[in-house]
C-alpha cells in the first residue's frame, strides 16, 4: 500500500490548478475558481471512501502541509520586505496547521499574493474599474 496515492494526488492537483488559474483573473471569470474549491473538498471526501484512511489523510496532508508552509514563507517574506511603519506581524506556525484543513483556499491565495507582490499581477487597487460615473 502506498502511503501517498500519486493518482489521487494528481487529481487533487488538477482541481487545485483549476482553482489557481481562475483566481488569477478579475471580474466574472474569477467566480469559476469556486468550482475548483468545491472539487478539492469533494475529492478529499471521496478519497476517504476509496482509499485506505491513512493513505487518504496522507495524500491530503502532504498538499496541506506544503500549502501551509508556502503561505508561512509568504508571510515571512512579506514581513521581511515591509517598511517599518507598516507594522506587519511575524508569521505564526499555526499557518501550517491551517494549511492541513484549508489548503484548497490557501494555495491559490498565496500564489496570487506572491505574483502580485512580484509585479506579475496588478493589484486590485490599481485595476481600472471602468468609466467614471
Amino acid at each position: 500500500m502506498e502511503l501517498i496515492s500519486i493518482y489521487w494526488l494528481a487529481i487533487l492537483m488538477i482541481a487545485a490548478g483549476w482553482t489557481t488559474f481562475f483566481s488569477l483573473f478579475s471580474g466574472p471569470i474569477r467566480g469559476w475558481r469556486n468550482f475548483g474549491l468545491l472539487a478539492c473538498f469533494a475529492i478529499g471526501f471521496i478519497m476517504l471512501f476509496v482509499l485506505p484512511w491513512r493513505s487518504a489523510l496522507a495524500t491530503w496532508g502532504v498538499v496541506g502541509a506544503a500549502s501551509g508552509l508556502l503561505y508561512f514563507l509568504y508571510e515571512l517574506y512579506s514581513r521581511l520586505t515591509s517598511k517599518p511603519e507598516d507594522e506587519v506581524q511575524w508569521p505564526r506556525l499555526t499557518t501550517v496547521v491551517h494549511g492541513l484543513f484549508l489548503w484548497p483556499i490557501m494555495l491559490p491565495e498565496v500564489i496570487e499574493y506572491w505574483l502580485a507582490d512580484l509585479g506579475v499581477l496588478r493589484s486590485r487597487a490599481t485595476t481600472p474599474q471602468g468609466p467614471a460615473q
